[in-house]
């Protein structure tokens, strides 16, 4: 039950005094209420989730539904955050030099490898470096390769699971576990290859654009743009040059 509002008596001054104190009054009650609700909803979410079971059945993350809603409650209303991160990192570098009469090449390569509990990650850093007496040129090249899976476009609630290969990749914290292997999952719209027990498939814009069936060998692809010309089999020739043309160049049997 809230305080109701006092009768006001005496002058202005006296009844904006009671009303100022009134008001105060007021605020820290309801401090103390929305206080008092949230630590309530904290204890009921975790009673349910203990009464719940432990509930590693449900999802690719391994969590419940309870266990969701309350690691979700618990950090929403969290005041202290603390993380601890383990980490091995081993860098290989290699440097090579080549002088000639006609210039000299530069290349350094740069693997790091970082192992966490939570997953393996390797980066890989190239750079080449062309000088003559005239002219500089160079070259640079970074990519990163992780585990991680993605859903399939062509079988919907299964999964991919690979090697992604990138110059620079994101995953979130939901994961998959396999053959005590962790992979984890590639947020969507990115441009990425990924290796998986299935073949290769390449992914741009989070878009399946080409893939490699190790099954059968066949090489598939969305869409396939031909500048000049095409050859199949052992000699049929297709040509692009004034309209299109089909001839055989093989060998006669």
């Amino acid at each position: 039950m809230y305080e109701l509002p006092p009768i006001l008596k005496g002058d202005e001054q006296e009844q904006l005094r009671v009303l100022r104190d009134y008001l105060v009054r007021m605020a820290r009650d309801l401090d103390e209420n929305v206080e008092k609700a949230v630590v309530n909803t904290v204890s009921s979410e975790v009673k349910r989730a203990v009464s719940g079971g432990t509930g590693y059945e449900n999802g690719p993350t391994g969590e419940s539904d309870e266990t969701k809603r309350l690691r979700s409650l618990i950090i929403k209303t969290s005041d202290t955050v603390k993380q601890q991160i383990d980490m091995i990192t081993t860098t290989l570098e290699t440097h090579s030099e080549y002088i000639s009469q006609f210039g000299t090449i530069t290349d350094n390569l740069k693997r790091q490898i970082i192992d966490t509990a939570s997953g393996t990650q390797e980066l890989y850093d190239s750079i080449s470096e062309i000088v003559t007496d005239n002219s500089k040129l160079l070259e640079t090249m970074q990519g990163e390769i992780r585990r991680g899976y993605i859903e399939d476009p062509d079988n919907p609630g299964s999964y991919i699971l690979g090697i992604a290969i990138a110059q620079n990749i994101q995953f979130d914290n939901t994961e998959i576990t396999e053959n005590a292997v962790t992979y984890y999952h590639i947020q969507d719209k990115q441009t990425f290859g990924l290796y998986s027990s299935s073949g290769w498939s390449f992914w741009l814009g989070g878009v399946k654009v080409g893939w490699f069936k190790s099954g059968d060998s066949s090489l598939n692809v969305r869409n396939i743009s031909i500048q000049q010309t095409m050859t199949l089999g052992d000699g049929w020739l297709f040509t692009m040059t004034g309209g299109l043309g089909i001839r055989y160049v093989g060998t006669p049997t």
